[in-house]
């Protein structure tokens, strides 16, 4: 009676489980995490503020296809990324598809509808770059209906250190200004009007322009204003040689206003000589113009009646010179922006930039004199690391608090990120961004594919894969990614670099072929890779200490070069590595197994040298994978064909060998077996049963999924499916299968993707197969479960189960940009029991957490037979195995975490969980 009330108790305790195939909301941000592996160049030139208090931080970033990119983050007030904008709080945008294109944001502008628009300058790596605009949603998604495609090309152009401006009439019409090329003459200054909705505005000087010149030399502008009135005033400085700083006022319909100055334009020159240029402009309630700017290394203010006279009210001539380069060499003013108390804050460039540099922001009063109140005698100073920190651009927020963005690079030149920042009105650090006042981001520049997904014994997870992306040169690089992550997908950033991991192996193209956790916590790559100046492929082993550095103890320098390309790693109980993979020993072509030291060194007690090749006589082999039994003992599978066998068909290859690296002849043929499955077979994952039989799971023709079944001794089991092997149709749009993985309970869980490179639209997809071959109706049924990140594509290529048998499914998803790492997870329910009836009740395993020694016990009365049993990590991998008479399991050579134990029993098998301490 107490056995049917169990077991009614059981039943009722799984229908209030959460179903299987759920997404797990608890994962990462509603079940979902994405990772990134950023541009190595990102650099913030402009910043505005929103009236919610977000802001916006514009410049570029070096894409995938080695051009430079508009680059618009937008943070919350806290110095997060707004993540409702763009992916994930950032947006790249393009605009010329051509080798060595640099385009790069100048300035931002916030509307009053919430849509944004920026202004800057795209070309041959901004030697001679055209003007540009484009208009985002408050989304961060490009508007469509503004110019061509959300964007507009000028006729303008603009030069590097030079600025250029825009404004927005009140209409919504927006003026821009900027250099006017004409190769027959001196440049002019340009001014062109567009509608709001980006067309040229032909109510405007000539189909919208209008062109400006000082005098016979060069004419450039660098900032323009709005006055009340309609009219607007442009700054910048005449000529560029031994220049004085020029100032022209507009009505609203673009003609010059004789009202200043009498034909609208006015040349002053301030300091003996010396080159002056206008950097900022500003309309005073007054109506009095102030420009601030820079003459040889001083800092000058101006003002400007409303007709454009010197006002003499103002330091007595309307102009005032105060010296950059008092008790430091400091002078090369990036921007200027004015307080609404009218102080100035100057963004400074060292004299020469050198590898280690500070942000460099300085105050000064209305009046022109350093403001010494701020920060340390009126400057401050900001480090975001030992490299180069060189400030761009400054805005304040009605409270007086200052926001400065720049770039940040490190000390070994490796990346160039967005550095954002924040002080408060006396230039202290804020800590309320991000808590230390600093924020650097990075976008997005390669595209990221996951290969594989490795579940730590702490249910932590590390994603491994390549980031592919060109250089300015045009060579294409493929580098090795990691990125780590709690249990709950949020990520690790104790590892590597906040969470991730980018090696650099000089020009090696690189592709991830297997993945291991070594005992210790330290992580195992196998690695093929090929060079541009060298023909053929390459196998290395590359092992990471557990923060994500290099492994210096490990081979050299954390590498292992292989004689063959590794394709499955494994470790056996004592910390020894096997690895297996494809490659030619002595001239001959097969499966090569090598067996590692824990130092990295072969193993001379195993096979030849520590290496044994695996022949079966096939011209082309797949890729091979290992098993290892508990006695050490190793099953080997994978794909061959033969033109003499099978007439060429590609069949499944499987070998057994002994501890010491021979083949045990006692398995199939002298060691070997080959089994014919349709025409095609590429096997994908493997298990060990508990009676010792063996489970190959793969995709034959058609495509099928299939398993075959072997017994101990390596023939087929007659009694599984179809002489020995079941198969199920994977007909459908996804059809290619990426990755298996066996659960304890006997089913699979199968990633599968569309066929081909990049379909447009993919999502991940998911199904399981009953431990008989058919579909699992609780996970999705034939129609299995599909994910989607973006609209794009986005594909499955990894499989992992954590400890309490939630699925983590892994992969690569399309941001609109780029591919990225993306993973999400399942909940998953997993029944004690295989096959059980009220009898399998009676047995009882103690001490459940377990340090040294596990006992198997049947409870007084019990009729259960044990007749063997196995052990199996959270990887799937069997770790121990024992017989009937084994009624104690030594655990203490087993590593800390959660384990599966399959018992195998006269009424059917039993699994259950155990907790090694």
């Amino acid at each position: 009676m107490k056995k049917q009330l169990l077991f009614l108790f059981l039943l009722s305790t799984l229908k209030m489980l959460p179903q299987s195939g759920e997404t797990d909301a608890a994962f990462g941000i509603d079940g979902k995490t994405v990772t990134g592996f950023g541009s190595n160049e990102n650099r913030a030139y402009a910043i505005a503020f929103q009236p919610d208090g977000k802001f916006l931080v514009g410049g570029t970033s070096l894409n995938s296809n080695g051009e430079d990119d508009f680059a618009l983050a937008r943070y919350n007030v806290n110095g997060s990324l707004d993540v409702s904008f763009g992916v994930h709080g950032k947006v790249l945008t393009g605009f010329m598809e051509v080798n060595n294109d640099s385009s790069i944001i100048r300035s931002i502008h916030v509307l009053a509808d919430g849509k944004i628009i920026v202004l800057g300058t795209t070309g041959m790596n901004g030697i001679s770059s055209t003007v540009v605009i484009a208009r985002y949603l408050a989304n961060g998604h490009i508007d469509g209906t503004f110019g061509t495609n959300g964007k507009i090309i000028t006729a303008l152009a603009s030069f590097i250190n030079d600025g250029n401006s825009l404004i927005v009439q009140a209409d919504g019409k927006i003026i821009v200004t900027a250099v006017k090329l004409d190769f027959n003459s001196p440049d002019a200054i340009g001014i062109e009007r567009y509608t709001a909705d980006g067309m040229p505005d032909s109510a405007f000087g000539t189909n919208g322009q209008v062109v400006l010149s000082f005098g016979t030399g060069n004419s450039w502008p660098s900032c323009i204003a709005l006055k009340p009135d309609g009219k607007f005033v442009i700054a910048g400085k005449y000529p560029t040689v031994n220049s004085k700083i020029a100032v022209a006022q507009y009505t609203a319909d673009g003609t010059l206003d004789t009202g200043f100055d009498t034909d609208g334009k006015v040349i002053t020159s301030v300091g003996a000589g010396t080159s002056g240029a206008a950097k900022q402009l500003s309309i005073g309630a007054d109506g009095k113009i102030k420009i601030a700017g820079i003459v040889g290394v001083n800092f000058a203010l101006l003002q400007y009646n409303a007709n454009g006279s010197l006002d003499t009210s103002f330091s007595g001539d309307g102009s005032v010179l105060t010296p950059l380069t008092a008790n430091e060499q400091f002078y090369q003013t990036n921007s200027v922006a004015i307080q609404p108390d009218g102080k100035y804050l100057l963004v400074i460039n060292p004299v020469s930039l050198s590898p280690s540099s500070d942000f460099l922001i300085r105050r000064y009063n209305a009046d022109g004199t350093m403001d010494t109140s701020f920060g340390t005698g009126g400057t401050v100073l900001t480090t975001f690391g030992t490299g180069l920190n060189e400030a761009k651009a400054a805005a304040v927020l009605p409270n007086g608090k200052i926001v400065v963005a720049g770039q940040a690079q490190s000390l070994d030149l490796s990346h160039v990120d967005f550095a954002v920042a924040q002080y408060d009105s006396n230039g202290m650090a804020d800590v309320l961004l991000d808590a230390d006042g600093k924020v650097t981001t990075a976008f997005e520049k390669g595209n990221d594919f996951l290969s594989h997904i490795v579940v730590l014994p702490n249910d932590e997870l590390i994603a491994v894969g390549t980031t592919e992306h060109k250089e300015r040169n045009t060579s294409f690089y493929k580098d090795i990614v990691l990125s780590k992550y709690y249990s709950d997908g949020s990520p690790d950033t104790t590892f590597g670099n906040f969470g991730k991991v980018v090696s650099v192996f000089g020009d090696n193209l690189n592709q991830v072929t297997a993945t291991s956790f070594q005992p210790g916590g330290k992580i195992i790559l196998g690695n093929v890779y090929s060079v541009y100046s060298t023909p053929g492929y390459f196998g290395e082993l590359i092992r990471y200490n557990v923060d994500g550095s290099l492994d210096a103890t490990f081979g050299i320098n954390g590498k292992n070069a292989l004689n063959f390309t590794p394709s499955s790693i494994v470790f056996q109980a004592d910390g020894k590595m096997i690895v297996a993979g494809g490659g030619t020993l002595e001239g001959v072509n097969g499966f090569i197994i090598s067996r590692y030291n824990s130092n990295g060194t072969l193993d001379a007690n195993f096979g030849t040298d520590g290496q044994l090749l695996v022949f079966f006589g096939q011209t082309s082999y797949g890729n091979a994978s290992i098993l290892i039994q508990p006695d050490n003992r190793i099953i080997l599978f994978g794909s061959s064909s033969d033109p003499n066998l099978y007439n060429g068909s590609i069949t499944l290859s499987t070998a057994r060998i002994n501890s010491n690296g021979s083949l045990d002849t006692t398995f199939g043929t002298g060691g070997k077996e080959t089994t014919l499955i349709g025409y095609t077979y590429f096997p994908y994952a493997g298990t060990i049963k508990p009676d010792g039989k063996l489970i190959i799971a793969g995709v034959s023709n058609g495509p099928h999924f299939s398993t075959v079944r072997y017994n101990a001794n390596g023939t087929i089991d007659p009694a599984y499916g179809t002489a020995g092997i079941l198969t199920s149709d994977l007909s459908g749009d996804y059809s290619q299968v990426t990755s298996v993985l066996p659960q304890p309970d006997g089913k699979f869980l199968v990633a599968l993707k569309m066929p081909g490179e990049a379909p447009e639209s993919c999502d991940f997809m998911i199904k399981r197969f009953n431990a008989d071959g058919t579909f699992d109706d609780d996970f999705g049924g034939q129609n299995g479960i599909t994910t989607s990140f973006y609209d794009g594509y986005d594909a499955a290529f990894a499989v992992g189960l954590q400890s309490d048998n939630k699925v983590v499914v892994a992969g690569s998803a399309n941001n609109g940009v780029s591919m990225d790492f993306a993973l999400t997870r399942y909940t998953n329910t997993i029944l004690n029991v295989d096959h059980f009836n009220n009898d399998s009740f009676g047995l009882v395993l103690y001490p459940n957490p377990v340090k040294d020694k596990l006992y198997i016990k049947n409870v007084e009365g019990g009729k259960l037979e044990i007749r063997g049993y196995c052990i199996y990590n959270t990887l799937g991998q069997l770790i121990y195995s024992g017989a009937a008479s084994d009624s104690e399991v030594p655990t203490t050579n087993f590593s800390k975490g959660l384990y599966s134990i399959l018992i195998n029993t006269n009424n059917g098998t039993v699994s259950k969980k155990i907790i090694k301490q």
